[in-house]
């Protein structure tokens, strides 16, 4: 998925997926990394330096990064209908933050554009897609998009708009 962003013109932090204990010790030496399992249903932390034992392979993967900062955004699509969300925790992983703070936010117009090329040719007419600030240059950086995405607490903060528009979009709400 990063690839095909990165080929439709989103800036995708430098990434790497590996289990080679090796490679992700020399990564960590390198500067500040984070890494999540590929399985996924863990947050994502800083990248640790692991022990060197037995074959140097880790049971499985983890999804290596440059370490991003916030604020981050989530842009929800529900047909032609977009809503941003500026998410700021001081946490890594604002899932796992004690205080975050969620606003509604235009979404960028570039940003639109490339998400409704990417959604539409994933054949999405709903889903989420995250983004984190680069450190560097304060672009946004495409972290993933989401085909069933949690949005009980971003329809909590906009007021029953996600509602509103999923219900809107099946046709179980007149406008």
């Amino acid at each position: 998925m990063l690839r095909l962003a990165l080929s439709m013109g989103f800036n995708v932090a430098d990434t790497y997926v590996s289990n080679d204990l090796l490679a992700l010790a020399q990564l960590h030496e390198q500067g500040e990394w984070v890494a999540k399992p590929v399985t996924g249903g863990a947050y994502c932390t800083p990248l640790a330096a692991h022990e060197i034992t037995g074959n140097n392979i880790l049971s499985y993967p983890q999804i290596v990064q440059r370490r991003l900062v916030s604020p981050e955004l989530r842009v929800f699509r529900i047909g032609n209908a977009w809503f941003g969300f500026l998410i700021q925790a001081d946490a890594l992983d604002y899932r796992s933050a004690s205080a975050t703070r969620m606003q509604v936010v235009d979404v960028p117009g570039d940003l639109v554009e490339k998400l409704a090329c990417l959604s539409d040719h994933l054949g999405l007419d709903f889903a989420a897609a995250d983004f984190k600030t680069d450190p560097h240059t304060g672009e946004w950086q495409f972290l993933e998009i989401n085909t069933n995405p949690m949005f009980a607490g971003f329809d909590q903060v906009a007021a029953g708009a996600l509602s509103d528009a999923l219900l809107t979009y099946l046709g179980l709400l007149q406008e």
